[in-house]
């Protein structure tokens, strides 16, 4: 009996971890696709309201490193300049590391036009460090190469 019962307490708990995964999962994913709304609706502050912006942010794009203002004011410059963004196709994976932190790999294709120029197509990988605050869910750190 008490067997049974273990296995079924072992049974439980696995299945609300598994659960647990698979909400982290949709809420980081709603998030970016939240965040890439913003981004298409040229809504500055929503998309930056996404980023952390404390002093401990740091972010990387191919080879620059930003703080938050930073990001803050090359977003804006590109958001100004940029005449279409269309996402082609996208993959996220995440990986939980503890209760309210995360581990977000976002790839894809997309295709921008900026303003006097021809559009280009470019794939990206981006490693996020998410962390699920009051508020949802929140880039503390990344790494975003193009190719």
């Amino acid at each position: 009996m008490k067997r049974i019962l273990l296995a079924c307490a072992l049974l439980m708990t696995w299945s609300l971890q598994l659960t647990m995964a698979q909400n982290t999962k949709q809420e980081i994913k709603q998030t970016i696709d939240d965040m890439i709304a913003a981004s298409l609706d040229k809504d500055l502050d929503k998309s930056m309201s996404y980023w952390d912006s404390s002093p401990a942010f740091t972010y990387i794009a191919d080879g620059q490193q930003y703080d938050y203002q930073q990001l803050k004011d090359m977003y804006a410059n590109f958001l100004a300049n940029v005449e279409n963004n269309e996402i082609i196709e996208q993959h996220i994976a995440v990986r939980e590391i503890g209760k309210y932190k995360a581990i977000c790999t976002w790839s894809g294709t997309e295709k921008v036009k900026m303003k006097g120029q021809d559009a280009i197509e470019s794939n990206w990988l981006s490693t996020l460090v998410m962390e699920n605050k009051k508020g949802g869910w929140i880039i503390l750190h990344g790494h975003t190469s193009h190719y």
